[in-house]
């Protein structure tokens, strides 16, 4: 099959290359064959790429995907060739989804929103797991729409885990107040688009730009960058009791946890979306979210998060979104339709 094989770690040019006979793989009793119809590039494919986060010397990145079953496990049930699904994959497995074809857990897969196309499909499933784990599980925030009094803070909202999250702080949560951080007119207008009430510029004192808003503290903040250099100033921000959630920590050493377990008595949660089917962890909850996603978005209540679309499965096309993704310039995902 064809695929875009990574090699190594590094650039761009130093890893990836086009190859036109990878085996296909084999499909276990719990797997879905999935022909790739296409995917989206997220911050971790870089970092496995630049870093080789997995460990494989040769891989294939890619773990957001959407596409059509062509072959069932005799385990699995639910699913049936022909059907359309989503995932967002394994980082443990050498085969992601930068190929024609993958074999992929049925467990933390769901039928594709019959009212988005493959590509605006691929965008969804490892940012809103990310950002419904880190708010419902981890953090254990109601899904009730009860939260109506509680002040929402995401930091990096133009993002793609911010662009999921704003809407769930919104529509599941049901937050009236959703603070976004943006400090460029796009962000700031794509963050307002996805349902943020109030936006907070991210290279400002915290504590000033929420007065500048007339808001006295935050209940629960979501920092979509590295915490180490945002801690201090999240901390400064929380209303005592309140709750951080963290999906990338940077310099774990540089955060003194006394300033939030003991005077303020915060929760504080980390969050990776891989860690259910790296451990085998109740793996079929992120089949039940990514289906609960669907129905919202069939339903009408969220908004589409892709903003960046490219075709092709070359390495040209991934060449541009790994660097539109490093670049820091990017908002909502990039996705590449095959």
């Amino acid at each position: 099959m064809r695929a875009v094989v990574c090699k190594g770690k590094g650039s761009v040019e130093e890893t990836l290359s086009e190859v036109d006979d990878y085996a296909e793989p084999e499909v276990g009793e719990h797997d879905l064959l999935v022909e790739v119809k296409a995917a989206a590039v997220n911050p971790v494919d870089c970092k496995n790429r630049a870093g080789n986060l997995s460990g494989h010397e040769e891989k294939i990145l890619g773990y957001d995907g959407c596409g059509v079953v062509r072959k069932v496990g005799a385990a699995v049930k639910g699913f049936e060739e022909g059907a359309e699904v989503m995932f967002a994959g394994d980082i443990t497995k050498p085969v992601g989804s930068n190929c024609e074809k993958i074999a992929i857990d049925a467990r933390i897969c769901a039928k594709k929103p019959s009212s988005l196309s493959f590509a605006e499909a691929a965008a969804l499933p490892l940012v809103y797991l990310t950002a419904w784990e880190l708010l419902f599980e981890n953090l254990r925030l109601p899904t009730d729409g009860s939260g109506e009094d509680l002040v929402f803070m995401m930091l990096n909202g133009a993002g793609g885990v911010g662009s999921a999250a704003i809407q769930l702080a919104r529509h599941v949560l049901g937050c009236k107040t959703v603070i976004a951080s943006a400090s460029r007119p796009e962000t700031e207008e794509w963050c307002k688009s996805l349902g943020a009430t109030h936006i907070l510029n991210h290279r400002n004192d915290f504590e000033e730009e929420l007065k500048r808003l007339g808001i006295d503290k935050v209940d629960v903040c979501f920092c979509g960058v590295d915490l180490d250099d945002q801690f201090d100033r999240i901390v400064a921000i929380m209303r005592p009791g309140g709750r951080i959630g963290s999906i990338t920590v940077g310099d774990g050493s540089k955060i003194d946890v006394n300033k939030a377990f003991f005077p303020m008595r915060l929760t504080i949660s980390f969050e990776l979306m891989f860690t259910r089917p790296m451990f085998g962890l109740e793996v079929e909850r992120q089949g039940a979210i990514l289906a609960k996603v669907a129905e919202m978005y069939d339903n009408g209540t969220l908004k589409k998060i892709d903003n960046k679309h490219l075709k092709g499965l070359n390495k040209a096309s991934f060449a541009e979104a790994h660097e539109l993704q490093e670049s820091g310039k990017a908002v909502g995902k990039i996705t590449i339709e095959y």
